[in-house]
């Protein structure tokens, strides 16, 4: 409920590389950090809520409340606005949209819910809602249908809905996610059985023309290492999307991959790290975050005897770099988030709480 954490956060930011619990609750997976600071949290329990927390402050507050069959599947930030998808019975659920310093006592707008059947947070992942900025206006693309497709909308200035489009991508329900650079939309498909990553040509120029385009000509040449119904994470860092891959047996690495095709219409990947964790093979990255020259990410999945789920770094720019754990975690991890402050924000849902570690830019 509303105010729901109070004292927490004592010891925060009191030293580099320190994990301090900032705040507790049930099942919490979902965060995300805005311009000033205020990190955005919520689990994907039925009638949960989304909660903000001013940076520094003692206390969250609730900012938005499912109805009791209703579950949080998604959050995502831009401008002032707070973004978020919902998870209802049946096709009854719903992307929307609404203030970021709004409260319970604001309605939503709901931004589309036609046909929309979202998968689970475990089936489909936590990254697969991204709003990104056009030169007149700004996209938002989204993937965790059961019928795993891409739906794109241009929303315009004003907050209207221009257009609306899908695409079904995958077969069927394979999880995965999405990304958005500049000029491409990343995401999951299905070519002759296999689940690759596939390119958009231009979506942002496409869209600002009005001509809705995803032909997805240009494929990463990436194995597949992919499980079916499992989610994964990714993220876009100066053009360069960045993703981790997951194994049926939860075991995977992270890459990353431009824009650019060969005249096949091909993109190379480069290997960032073999493994999420070099320590456990059967741990995979939950979440991304970075600070353009750092690359941060979690680990969930299945630990060797001994071993802890942990927060790793890694130089983005340096080809050469390998990954430095900077702490271990108590449980697996879901997403992250770095504020302007360096502060990384770390959900840990089998725990029940958000950690914090300052981290050197």
């Amino acid at each position: 409920g509303e105010g729901e954490g109070e004292g927490e956060g004592e010891g925060e930011g009191e030293g580099e590389g320190e994990l301090v619990t900032i705040a507790t609750e049930a099942g919490v997976a979902l965060v995300a950090v805005d311009d000033d600071n205020q990190l955005f949290f919520a689990s994907d329990l039925p009638g949960a809520c989304i909660k903000r927390k001013a940076d520094r402050a003692t206390a969250a507050v609730d900012v938005f409340c499912n109805a009791v069959n209703r579950r949080i599947m998604s959050l995502a930030l831009f401008g002032d606005e707070l973004f978020f998808l919902t998870d209802g019975d049946g096709a009854a659920d719903r992307l929307q949209v609404m203030a970021k310093d709004g409260s319970t006592d604001d309605t939503p707008t709901t931004l589309s819910a036609a046909d929309l059947d979202i998968g689970t947070l475990a089936t489909v992942g936590p990254d697969t809602l991204v709003v990104r900025a056009g030169s007149t206006r700004h996209f938002i693309a989204y993937l965790g249908n059961e019928t795993n497709e891409v739906v794109n909308i241009q929303r315009n200035a004003n907050g209207s809905v221009q257009n609306r489009s899908s695409y079904r991508l995958l077969a069927e329900i394979q999880g995965g996610a999405i990304s958005l650079t500049d000029a491409y939309l990343a995401s999951a498909c299905t070519i002759n059985n296999s689940v690759k990553l596939c390119l958009d040509s231009d979506y942002n120029n496409d869209n600002e023309s009005g001509n809705f385009n995803f032909d997805f000509t240009t494929f990463v040449n990436r194995g597949g290492n992919f499980g079916a119904g499992r989610g994964w994470a990714s993220l876009a860092v100066n053009n360069e999307h960045i993703w981790g891959d997951r194994s049926g047996n939860d075991g995977g690495g992270v890459f990353g991959f431009d824009d650019d095709s060969d005249a096949q219409g091909t993109a190379e990947s480069r290997t960032i790290a073999s493994r999420a964790d070099p320590d456990n093979a059967l741990t995979f990255a939950s979440g991304f975050a970075s600070d353009n020259f750092n690359l941060y990410w979690a680990t969930a999945g299945t630990l060797q005897a001994g071993r802890n789920f942990g927060v790793f770094a890694i130089d983005i720019n340096d080809e050469t770099a390998v990954p430095v754990r900077i702490a271990d975690l108590d449980g697996a991890a879901g997403k992250i988030a770095l504020d302007a402050a360096s502060t990384l924000y770390v959900s840990v849902p089998s725990a029940n709480k958000i950690v914090a570690i300052i981290v050197t830019p």
